[in-house]
């Protein structure tokens, strides 16, 4: 199973590379938790990577907190992280940008139609993302793109856009996290004994190991969960 990186990708074909940013909000984020379409269109070169946990607090409610990589607590006690994508994108139905965070499926469903000769870079045209978890885990989402408004976005658009990342630092959200910051989210004081080969291993979006997320209520402020 490969490595995960943090950071920002320099184009969609990349797993790996490297300010805090200004207030946001929730209407920041576009959640895709209910199925249906979202039709979007990409407003930045390339996304952030980076990894996720869903760790028990001691109240018994499911937290999610940034890997901390190295040494990571969560990771320690075989807590697979979850590789995650995010990357600001106009919302048609918003009218708005928004970040967008999305798993391995979305990501290289992208990825296929960047290398799509008929399609190229994704800030050109817009995609609709299909959500439908009847078709089961390994086809909940459905990438294409749409054949309408296709080229270069407005100067609206594009002054709209660089208003956000100046506002939204989207590399923030793909931080390491540190043990200190993961222990009192969990509001807990140990780590565990590490197990060997328990660090940075990856997972398949949707595997039982990440099953601490069905088996608690989840935190009011961690409903940043868009999948």
């Amino acid at each position: 199973m490969a490595q995960i990186t943090f950071g920002k990708l320099d184009s969609w074909y990349s797993e790996g590379g490297g300010g805090n940013g200004a207030a946001f909000d929730k209407d920041d984020f576009l959640n895709m938790r209910e199925d249906g379409k979202y039709l979007l269109r990409i407003a930045q070169e390339g996304p952030c990577i980076f990894a996720i946990h869903w760790g028990t607090d001691v109240q018994g409610r499911a937290r999610r907190v940034n890997c901390a990589v190295e040494g990571c607590a969560l990771c320690a006690e075989a807590n697979k992280p979850q590789p995650k994508y995010i990357v600001a994108a106009i919302n048609r139905e918003r009218g708005r940008v928004q970040l967008v965070e999305f798993g391995k499926q979305v990501y290289n469903q992208i990825v296929n139609l960047r290398k799509d000769k008929d399609w190229g870079d994704p800030r050109n045209y817009d995609i609709k993302i299909d959500k439908d978890r009847s078709r089961g885990i390994s086809n909940t989402y459905i990438v294409t793109a749409v054949p309408r408004n296709i080229g270069p976005i407005s100067p609206d658009e594009a002054l709209m856009v660089k208003d956000f990342l100046a506002r939204v630092k989207v590399e923030n959200f793909a931080k390491q996290s540190t043990n200190e910051e993961i222990l009192r989210k969990l509001g807990r004081s140990e780590v565990a004994p590490a197990q060997p080969n328990a660090n940075w291993k990856t997972q398949s979006e949707g595997s039982p190991a990440a099953a601490t997320k069905v088996a608690a209520n989840i935190a009011e402020d961690d409903d940043f969960d868009f999948n």
